[in-house]
């Protein structure tokens, strides 16, 4: 998808309008949507002398090639001859205007007001089309080296105070083969990675519910679930003992109970620290070994290995 600057309307349009006065887009005869899309393709979607189609961008000519309504006229009869609200576009029928038609969304990404480099990235080597944003989160897609499952190691990027956190994506991290490592940066070193250094004020904050989901996926467990919510359940049942009197003696109502926390105070870590500090590790029946928890001052935490972190004592 193309970024368009658009032009002030030509005065050739203009004078066709005052002229013709047109009433609806049936009005526009062959010779004014060829000047339109001549002047348009020549002034504003033309690159290394070639023209593109904004949506897909294939290569365009005038006589191949249609006048695109951003908005379509049918829901906004006021815009049928507004300038602003006009692109050429391809005549491909399964792809960009012939497929939207009349459809329309207000989160719409519109070539003319947004930059699409702000909301989508591409895959070199697929081209897929891949989303920068998922319900106002903001995305990463990390190689583990493996090209084939790409799609499944995609991880939102939150914030708490300088640091910048790489957190699971809550319906991926059930999957068999997603891939996680708990990872963070400084917001300047973030900032060196992204396109747009403006993005960096996107990100949202992290939460109890980001930390938790964290946490989990750090246990290595990976099975197929419904949902986060059934992933939970099928990593407790999974598990065997816990080096913890209080919470082997009620492993699922205790777990239960931490996944169940909305409201709690996070904490600042020294993750170089905590490495000393004595972990109490959870045994699964896959043979894994997870070191879920961590005390310290007589406080156990959840053992996120990120800075960040929140103790557990009053619901033990």
């Amino acid at each position: 998808m193309l970024k368009i600057d658009k032009n002030y309307e030509p005065k050739f349009f203009a004078e066709f309008k005052k002229k013709s006065n047109p009433k609806n887009w049936k009005d526009f005869d062959f010779e004014i949507k060829g000047k339109l899309k001549e002047y348009m393709l020549e002034n504003e979607q033309k690159i290394d002398g070639n023209y593109f189609c904004p949506y897909c961008e294939r290569q365009i000519s005038v006589e191949k090639s249609q006048i695109e309504h951003i908005k379509p006229k049918d829901k906004f009869p006021k815009l049928f001859h507004n300038y602003s609200n006009f692109l050429t576009g391809c005549l491909e029928n399964q792809t960009c205007g012939s497929t939207k038609g009349n459809k329309w969304d207000d989160n719409f990404v519109n070539p003319v007001e947004d930059n699409p480099r702000d909301y989508f990235e591409y895959s070199i080597s697929t081209g897929e089309i891949i989303p920068k944003y998922e319900n106002g989160n903001y995305v990463l897609y990390l190689n583990y080296g493996n090209i084939e499952y790409y799609k499944f190691f995609k991880i939102y990027l939150k914030k708490w105070e300088d640091k910048i956190y790489f957190i699971p994506k809550y319906n991926f991290c059930n999957e068999k083969i997603y891939g996680y490592l708990p990872l963070e940066f400084l917001e300047n070193e973030i900032k060196e990675i992204l396109e747009n250094k403006e993005e960096i004020s996107k990100i949202k904050k992290l939460t109890i519910k980001d930390i938790l989901c964290e946490w989990a996926c750090n246990s290595q467990f990976r099975e197929f679930c419904n949902s986060f919510e059934d992933y939970q359940k099928k990593l407790v049942n999974e598990i065997y003992f816990v080096d913890n009197e209080i919470i082997n003696n009620d492993i699922s109502g205790k777990f239960e109970k931490i996944f169940g926390i909305k409201n709690k105070k996070i904490e600042k870590i020294n993750v170089k620290e905590v490495e000393k500090l004595d972990k109490i590790p959870v045994y699964l029946e896959n043979g894994k070994v997870w070191e879920a928890f961590f005390k310290k001052d007589k406080k156990i935490y959840l053992n996120t290995e990120i800075s960040v972190s929140f103790e557990i004592n009053e619901i033990l």
